[in-house]
This record gives C-alpha cells, sequence and structure tokens, in this order.
C-alpha cells in the first residue's frame, strides 16, 4: 500500500484570516491550513484502508504555518503515513506552494464507527 499521498487545494476568499476572524490580513488562515491537512489525511484513509461504516476523526495536531498565500495561490499537502497502531493514524504533513515550504504538521487520525457520536 502507499504510503505518501498528495491532494491539492487553491486558496479562496473563504479561507482567509481576515474572513474567517483569525486575524486581519488577507492571507490563508491557520484554521484552513488546518483543513487542507485534516482533508488530506482522511481522504488518504478512505482512500486506502476505510471499512464499511467506519470514518477517522482528528485527535492529534502539532502544526506549524510558516508562510503566507493569497487567494488564487495553490498549495499541496504531502501527507506520509507513519504509523498505524491499531485503529490510529500517525501522519508526517508538509505543505507547499510551489517549492517553497509553507507549513508542516504531524497529524493523529483514529478510525471509528459511523454512529460513535450517537
Amino acid at each position: 500500500m502507499e504510503k505518501v499521498f498528495t491532494k491539492k487545494f487553491i486558496v479562496e476568499k473563504e479561507h482567509l484570516a481576515n474572513t474567517v476572524q483569525s486575524g486581519s490580513l488577507p492571507v490563508l488562515s491557520t484554521p484552513f491550513l488546518l483543513a487542507f491537512i485534516e482533508n488530506s489525511c482522511d481522504t488518504f484513509i478512505n482512500n486506502q484502508y476505510i471499512q464499511e461504516n467506519k470514518t477517522t476523526v482528528g485527535v492529534k495536531v502539532n502544526l506549524k504555518h510558516l508562510k503566507p498565500n493569497v487567494v488564487g495561490d495553490e498549495v499541496e499537502c504531502k501527507a506520509e503515513l507513519l504509523k498505524v497502531e491499531n485503529n490510529k493514524y500517525i501522519f508526517s504533513i508538509k505543505v507547499f506552494h510551489g517549492d517553497k515550504l509553507i507549513g508542516v504538521c504531524e497529524h493523529t487520525r483514529y478510525l471509528v464507527d459511523n454512529d460513535f457520536y450517537k
């Protein structure tokens, strides 16, 4: 099975810090950078590991947002699956705009039943 997954996103107005009120500048917000990262890891698991009636939830994040991006920029999340322990998936993610590293993250997700919250 593959251990690395790449997913691209385009920065749009609704992703900006001044739009989501996480800052005053019109740059990619850290909350949306995290959303891109979580989406990439969830998609990776869904494509390769998911079982019927299962989903994943994010439980741990260690994120460094290193450089700003503006509307129209393409960002690419490169998620590497480091370890699987039972239902726990541990990732290392690097996020790029072109050849510039804009974020690094360690992220943990758990595989759970779809109705775990009920």
